[in-house]
């Protein structure tokens, strides 16, 4: 039967069973490591998932700081304030312009 899920029930099934079964063990380890496989393919699924999302949510937010600024500024050209950093996704409140501008 194909393992399509690498559950921690089943990695601990196998463990234990390698360590009563010595017999079992070259099918056990071939096992093992096709979970420790499909651990590393869900998390990497999982991870690019997350990453789609966070741009997502940083290009809505984004969008909506702009029209916020505009509304308030009245079109002026301060819509630049709601950059948002991809990585971290959490708005920085101020733009490098604003640091410059205090110096």
């Amino acid at each position: 039967m194909p393992i399509h899920s690498a559950s921690a029930l089943l990695i601990h099934s196998c463990i234990d069973r390698l360590a009563t079964d010595g017999d079992a063990t070259v099918e056990l380890t071939a096992t093992i490591e096709r979970l420790e496989q499909l651990h590393c393919s869900e998390v990497a699924g999982l991870q690019a998932n997350l990453r789609k999302h966070l741009e997502e949510l940083s290009g809505v937010r984004f969008r909506y700081e702009k029209e916020r600024c505009s509304e308030r500024c009245h079109g002026e050209d301060h819509w630049r304030h709601a950059t948002i950093p991809l990585k971290l996704g959490v708005p920085t409140g101020h733009s490098e312009e604003d640091e410059e501008g205090k110096e």
